[in-house]
């Protein structure tokens, strides 16, 4: 289920950086982002004109990418973004690009516990299934079968505790080991086949906690 085409890795790479160079000027401290990203992303040809698009009722913003809506919809110069207005419920931007992908920027928060602090990424893993499940629901009122890959990174992590809330006592004795990780992509062959969906859901979730140290 990962990225095989050479090519297509390292566009979707360079992509990723450039996001995370863009979103690690506006932001110091510890985030995550998610982004589900078409396959075609590169190609003109396919490109979703979102601000129209959205305006028109052609594109819905389904439930699952409202929940992380702050603030009304403004073009900007590769897409659409939902800024709060007055700046203080930033902790989430949701970001939709012509180009087909959907970004999520989420802040994550720490834990105290016992005099330790401890990182808690539990809602952050739970955005990835409202994110690749919203993507769907754009992507179906698209009629598009887009094979699409799920990237999630996290910055500003190294050396806390990890807070799990699946196990009875939350703390787990793990340390993140590294300040930014980026989790290999995901590969979706089709976003809209449900069943498909929901494994690579998981398999996202799975890999991102490893990457963190959690088992």
């Amino acid at each position: 289920h990962f990225l095989h085409a050479a090519s297509l890795s390292a566009e979707i790479k360079r992509f990723r950086m450039e996001r995370l160079a863009e979103l690690l000027d506006d932001n110091t401290g510890l985030f995550g982002v998610i982004h589900v990203i078409p396959a075609n992303f590169t190609n003109p040809a396919d490109y979703i004109p979102m601000c129209d698009s959205c305006k028109a009722g052609k594109i819905p913003l389904p439930e699952q990418l409202n929940n992380y809506i702050q603030g009304r919809m403004m073009p900007n110069v590769d897409g659409v973004w939902f800024p709060s207005e007055d700046g203080l419920r930033d902790f989430q931007l949701l970001r939709l690009f012509n180009n087909g992908t959907v970004e999520l920027k989420y802040n994550l928060y720490l834990q105290e516990w016992r005099g330790e602090k401890y990182l808690a990424s539990f809602e952050f893993l739970n955005a990835i299934g409202d994110i690749v499940e919203g993507t769907a629901e754009i992507y179906k009122a698209l009629g598009r079968h887009s094979t699409m890959y799920i990237c999630t990174s996290i910055i500003g992590c190294k050396g806390y505790w990890n807070f799990d809330n699946r196990s009875a006592a939350y703390p787990v004795a793990s340390k993140v080991d590294r300040d930014r990780i980026f989790c290999t992509p995901i590969e979706v062959r089709d976003i809209l086949d449900a069943e498909n969906v929901d494994k690579m859901i998981e398999e996202c979730k799975t890999m991102t906690r490893y990457a963190l140290g959690m088992k």
